[in-house]
């Protein structure tokens, strides 16, 4: 196996969640076929581009972890770090898909909602450490114009998180 494999494999294997408590382990890879199967339930006829994008977004972690949300929050000038980190290895690996802007929106609409069930998975199994995130991914998503199959995907979380009196 050559070595630029073996390292897109190792970043599939970074646990994801080391700061709170999971019922549930998730890795990125996990997280990665999550949010293309949410692109491919979105937008069927999506790029393979964008497909191999959603698949290897997260890939640099094999190098910085997964770095939580309110590390990013509290420097601002980190994003722009590990921003240059993730081009770098994607670089080093050959991985660099070329996506339009639109497909940019897409794949950050794909990892939210990804985001929203790993959230929605957790507070199902009992895990209320979830709720103010999964309250913080909605807020991200309810600011974004969404057309069809994702709209309704968000009116549905909206409806479930009010349900559950997330909301």
């Amino acid at each position: 196996m050559n070595d630029t494999y073996k390292r897109i494999r190792a970043g599939g294997r970074v646990r994801r969640w080391h700061t709170i408590p999971v019922i549930n382990e998730e890795t990125v890879a996990h997280h990665s076929w999550g949010v293309a199967t949410v692109l491919l339930a979105l937008w069927p006829d999506c790029s393979r581009e964008l497909l191999v994008a959603a698949l290897y977004h997260d890939v640099h972690e094999s190098v910085t972890g997964d770095i939580p949300k309110p590390a990013f929050w509290r420097n601002p000038n980190l994003a722009d770090v590990v921003d240059d980190i993730e081009e770098d290895v994607q670089r080093e690996l050959g991985i660099t898909p070329a996506l339009t802007d639109k497909e940019k929106e897409q794949l950050a609409i794909a990892d939210m909602f990804d985001l929203c069930f790993r959230c929605e998975e957790e507070i199902l199994l009992g895990n209320k450490s979830f709720e103010d995130i999964l309250r913080a991914a909605s807020a991200w998503l309810w600011g974004v114009k969404l057309e069809g199959a994702a709209e309704k995907m968000r009116s549905s979380f909206r409806n479930w998180m009010k349900e559950r009196g997330i909301l």
